[in-house]
């Protein structure tokens, strides 16, 4: 015969409410946290994209300046070029020799052009380019050239814009200047 004893029917089993409700604030918390760490990754992930763009387009601006250089490496070549950023879009602001008007209807591409015709169409290109990245960018490129030598002229070429930025906490936000967004520059020197 079996003899069975049910002395320990009242015996608890499972949680409390009240440590349901600490794992679930425990929980919440961290998924609070991990979201804010997101925020934060994909406002650097596009923060990063402007800036390998920008440093492309004036990389490409530094190569067509080198595959011109009847022009760039003339006495004629003013000693600042501007393109400015606004709300209109990005205006190549240059000597009249340099603006986008003197540019032939075939952008260069199927007629022979001469080397200030070719440097009005490459400022055009990175003018628009950076138009499409950066919409409120400025660049200022400003070449000079050793007087009485024979050097190469040597052109910076230097894009700004506004950043927007994410914060970690608002210790670090107040560290990075009590505002949402910072101005960036990148320069890179051409020889052409």
């Amino acid at each position: 015969m079996i003899n069975l004893s049910f002395n320990s029917l009242h015996r608890t089993q499972g949680f409390t409410l009240a440590e349901v409700m600490a794992a679930v604030l425990v929980i919440a918390i961290g998924i609070l946290g991990l979201a804010k760490m997101d925020a934060v990754s994909v406002s650097e992930s596009g923060t990063s994209s402007t800036r390998a763009l920008v440093a492309n387009a004036v990389s490409s601006l530094g190569g067509a300046m080198k595959a011109n250089e009847m022009y760039w490496q003339t006495t004629s070549v003013p000693t600042s070029i501007t393109i400015a950023g606004g709300s209109g879009g990005l205006a190549v602001t240059t000597p009249a020799a340099l603006t986008p008007g003197q540019i032939p209807k075939s952008q260069c591409l199927n007629a022979v052009c001469t080397p200030v015709q070719m440097a009005a169409a490459d400022l055009s290109t990175f003018a628009t380019s950076l138009k499409n990245l950066v919409p409120t960018a400025s660049s200022t490129i400003t070449c000079s050239q050793a007087s009485g030598t024979t050097q190469p002229a040597t052109c910076q070429i230097s894009v700004s814009w506004t950043e927007h930025q994410v914060a970690l906490n608002q210790s670090i936000h107040s560290a990075i200047q009590n505002s949402t967004t910072s101005t960036e520059t990148f320069t890179q020197v051409v020889q052409p």
